[in-house]
């Protein structure tokens, strides 16, 4: 059943390439120009014809061949008496013989056991047919809708929005690989989307002691997409810090996290944040100056901080 189609969707575009793309070529990881990177991605993405498709005519196809002998042999047990027979019955000259010496319970249990797999098989592809024609079934497919109810306007809107192959094809890659892979090729090519997963840091310069010190407080929005990707049970959420030579590693939180520094804010610049999903990174956002962050001088933790933070970060001053 899978052949033809297939062969059609390889002539259209190459899967080894795309995989080569989304997968193995991990912009993040290994030396290479992302602005590259990132036309070869659309453009390959941009190519894919008839992907949705074939696999909704191949799912169709796979149900009807599957549902029909299932219907004919429970209609045949039902309604035809000499099965029911513990004898094999023969059918000779228009005579009803019960014939000795075959094993008419192994019959009966291949048949049962075909009818199962028959019934199986045609189960999975109602589950795929239903994964097919409601896409907000997939990882992938649900937190892009999380971030499409948010924007009015997006760069992905003819590439991904408005595009059911390419749809289908980052929800597969999400069922097979997680949500790392499909969500950094769709960060990639969308810089709003990129900036939604990765955190907002404040910045909160220290006098404790007579010793200068910076906090860096990582703050996730309530409601935010990242909020509704942290909440997943089955995403793991980590943050790394890149500033100079050194990087800190920070580790799954629901909405802020607080990290101690013993260097002052001004020779950290720039900073880089790196968001993770299960051990792939998959966003990043680079710090370069006091307009990127807020920095508060504080000291005995300034009661300032926390109003600062509602209005610069949530949007709204929220108590």
């Amino acid at each position: 059943i899978d052949r033809p189609f297939v062969l059609l969707l390889f002539k259209s575009v190459n899967m080894k390439l795309l995989h080569k793309l989304m997968v193995l070529d991990d912009p993040y990881i290994y030396n290479l120009d992302r602005s590259k990177h990132t036309h070869e991605l659309m453009s390959s993405l941009g190519s894919i014809n008839n992907y949705f498709v074939c696999y909704v005519l191949r799912t169709v196809l796979a149900l009807v061949s599957s549902g029909a002998p299932i219907s004919y042999l429970i209609y045949q047990i039902n309604t035809d008496t000499m099965l029911h027979a513990r004898a094999f019955i023969c059918i000779l000259h228009e005579r009803v013989y019960e014939c000795a010496g075959y094993p008419v319970d192994l019959y009966w249990g291949i048949l049962v056991f075909f009818i199962v797999l028959l019934t199986l098989f045609f189960l999975i592809n109602v589950w795929n047919l239903a994964w097919l024609l409601l896409p907000n079934l997939s990882a992938i497919a649900d937190v892009m809708y999380k971030y499409k109810v948010k924007k009015l306007g997006s760069n992905l809107d003819s590439l991904y929005f408005n595009n059911v192959n390419v749809q289908l094809l980052l929800g597969l890659l999400s069922a097979s690989s997680g949500l790392a892979c499909p969500l950094r090729t769709l960060a990639l090519m969308d810089k709003q989307l990129n900036e939604d997963l990765v955190p907002t840091i404040q910045v909160i310069e220290q006098s404790i002691n007579h010793t200068r010190g910076t906090v860096l407080n990582f703050i996730i929005a309530h409601g935010s997409l990242l909020d509704h990707i942290v909440k997943k049970s089955n995403n793991y959420v980590t943050f790394s810090v890149e500033f100079g030579e050194d990087v800190i590693y920070v580790p799954e939180f629901q909405s802020r996290y607080s990290l101690k520094m013993t260097s002052p804010p001004t020779t950290m610049m720039p900073i880089i944040i790196y968001t993770s999903i299960n051990g792939r990174i998959v966003a990043s956002k680079m710090l370069n100056n006091d307009l990127d962050l807020h920095v508060c001088v504080d000291q005995n933790l300034c009661s300032d901080c926390n109003i600062l933070k509602m209005i610069n970060f949530y949007g709204q001053k929220n108590q």
